[in-house]
């Protein structure tokens, strides 16, 4: 899958694609992320961000950003991964993409959480919470609550973190029963 997405940049660039470059080397990016290869997905996804600011795609822009700011966090580098959401969530909220802006603002409280500001991270997934409880993106949902039990057990509310994991419990099971 490597080669082939490294061949299609090529091909892209070749025909002066810049979209299709820009698609692929972000899709080569998250590939190295799943493969361990940090360094070279960062390196991907920057260059991919260039080229969506280049040809001015926010969208493309704003879901490379909540890319590298989930590699970033990933790396141990949460003050890049803070950096990078902002400006994620900056783009979503002008674009009025609401469903970008939960994903941003979810992963905005797992950066907090990683560099200790627990306040901060309930502020962001409540935030993200609201926004995917209006979307009815029950997974969003979930994962949001999850993460949220987590924080409320760090800041020993544990009433809190109890209801949310049940909470999280009970909307993946009514969606498993929907499946069957």
């Amino acid at each position: 899958a490597l080669a082939t997405l490294s061949s299609a940049v090529q091909l892209y660039t070749a025909h002066h694609n810049t979209l299709g470059s820009a698609n692929c080397l972000h899709s080569l990016g998250e590939l190295n992320i799943r493969n361990g290869h940090f360094v070279d997905a960062e390196n991907n996804l920057v260059e991919a961000l260039k080229l969506h600011r280049q040809i001015n795609d926010q969208r493309g822009e704003a879901v490379t950003l909540v890319s590298l700011g989930g590699l970033y966090r990933n790396m141990s580098r949460p003050e890049d991964a803070e950096s990078s959401l902002k400006l994620a969530l900056h783009l979503y909220q002008q674009l009025g993409d609401r469903l970008g802006e939960a994903s941003a603002l979810e992963l905005m409280g797992a950066v907090d959480q990683q560099l200790d500001r627990p306040f901060d991270a309930v502020q962001n997934l409540l935030s993200a919470l609201a926004l995917h409880r209006v979307l009815n993106n029950r997974r969003g949902e979930v994962k949001t609550l999850n993460r949220l039990g987590n924080v409320y057990r760090q800041l020993y509310r544990y009433e809190e973190a109890e209801t949310a994991s049940q909470c999280a419990l009970r909307i993946a099971r009514d969606a498993a029963r929907r499946e069957h």
